[in-house]
């Protein structure tokens, strides 16, 4: 990354579908804030056939591992992107 280049975090609201047919799966990735549940991702791809996601995830051990998610688009009801975590609007 070029010096001075702030890494991008990206915030995924899911629809309600999604939420319905994927939210047990989806549980252990998501956080919660005023605008109900969403995902923090390190990384997303559009250009696939499936809505792809990197994101860190938390072991019991207070450590985490980046993993990668696929959903079909049609679960997906808004993506933003910032440098910082706290000011794109997800908490």
């Amino acid at each position: 990354m070029p010096k001075g280049k702030r890494e991008r975090v990206w915030g995924v609201l899911f629809t309600d579908a999604g939420l319905n047919d994927l939210g047990e799966a989806l549980e252990p990735y998501l956080s919660k804030g005023s605008i109900g549940p969403y995902l923090y991702c390190k990384q997303v791809e559009m250009i696939q056939p499936f809505f792809r996601m990197v994101a860190d995830y938390p072991n019991l051990d207070g450590l985490s591992y980046e993993t990668e998610i696929y959903v079909p688009y049609h679960y997906i009801k808004f993506v933003v992107a910032g440098t910082d975590r706290n000011k794109i609007g997800f908490m």
